[in-house]
C-alpha cells in the first residue's frame, strides 16, 4: 500500500484498490480516501505508539498527546518509505 501511496492522490489509490478488490480493514466496506489518509499519516505502521490522555479546558474533552513510544507495534513499513509518503518527496509510481 505504501508503495501506491508515494506521490498519488489519495482518490486514484482508492478507486485502485477498490477495483482491485483489496480488503478495506472492515469486510463489508470499501476503502474511502479517509482511510487511506489516515493509514498515511499513522506512525503506528512504524512501530510508533503516540498515547493520548484526555483533558477537559473550557468544558470539552480534548485529546492531548503524551510522548510517542517506539518500537511498541512491528513496523510494517521502513522510517524512510513512511518520510517519503508524508513528504511526498519520491518520485510518483504509476498505479
Amino acid at each position: 500500500m505504501f508503495t501506491c501511496l508515494i506521490g498519488a492522490s489519495n482518490t486514484k489509490i482508492v478507486e485502485n484498490f477498490n477495483r482491485h478488490k483489496v480488503p478495506a480493514w472492515k469486510s463489508d466496506s470499501l476503502w474511502t480516501r479517509d482511510k487511506v489518509g489516515w493509514i498515511a499519516k499513522s506512525n503506528a505502521v512504524i512501530g510508533t505508539f503516540v498515547p493520548h490522555v484526555i483533558e477537559w479546558k473550557n468544558g470539552r474533552q480534548i485529546r492531548v498527546p503524551c510522548p510517542p513510544i517506539r518500537r511498541y507495534y512491528p513496523a510494517i513499513i521502513s522510517v524512510v518509505t513512511f518520510r517519503q509518503v508524508r513528504t511526498g518527496s519520491a518520485r510518483p509510481l504509476i498505479i
